[in-house]
């Protein structure tokens, strides 16, 4: 027992560094996991940050479509992170919006809008997104029904109120 006298210490000090706010060139980001809790982490590798607008272009069988994607915060969901929860990405081909989400473990970046009710929905698919291009090119598909296409675009940020630019 009485080498148990060490172990709640230090899982309390275990416990309260893992809430400390994690910066990597002085920026932490604010992050929400699908459980409601909250975390600062460094997102400065990635190319995905909470307070960037996108701008998303693309063209599919000849028409084009292009949609600003603000992302006010992100939703960590393990593996991915995401400017909507799991239940707010469903509702979206119901209500209409838009969305990204980054997959950390293929550095996938994929854009999905749409008008809501039947319409269409759009994705732009960008893999090996990398954080410091200025326009990331990818594969735009279209799903229509039971109709799916597939054509191209890009993606850019417009806005980035995490650098200042």
């Amino acid at each position: 027992m009485g080498g148990l006298r060490w172990a709640a210490p230090l899982a309390l000090g275990l416990g309260l560094g893992a809430c400390a706010p994690v910066t990597q060139s002085g920026v932490a980001f604010h992050v929400t996991d699908a459980q409601a809790n909250v975390a600062d982490v460094s997102l400065s590798a990635l190319p995905l940050r909470a307070g960037q607008v996108w701008r998303v272009q693309g063209v599919v069988s000849g028409s084009t479509t292009s949609i600003v994607v603000p992302v006010a915060a992100l939703v960590n969901e393990g593996a991915t992170f995401s400017s909507m929860s799991a239940a707010q990405r469903l509702q979206m081909r119901l209500s209409g919006g838009s969305g990204v989400t980054l997959n950390t473990l293929t550095n996938e970046l994929s854009f999905a809008w749409s008008s809501g009710g039947d319409a269409a929905l759009f994705t732009c698919t960008v893999r090996q997104a990398r954080p410091d291009a200025s326009t990331l090119a990818g594969t735009l598909t279209l799903q229509a029904g039971r109709s799916t296409q597939t054509g191209s675009c890009t993606a850019a940020v417009t806005l980035d109120r995490t650098s200042g630019t």
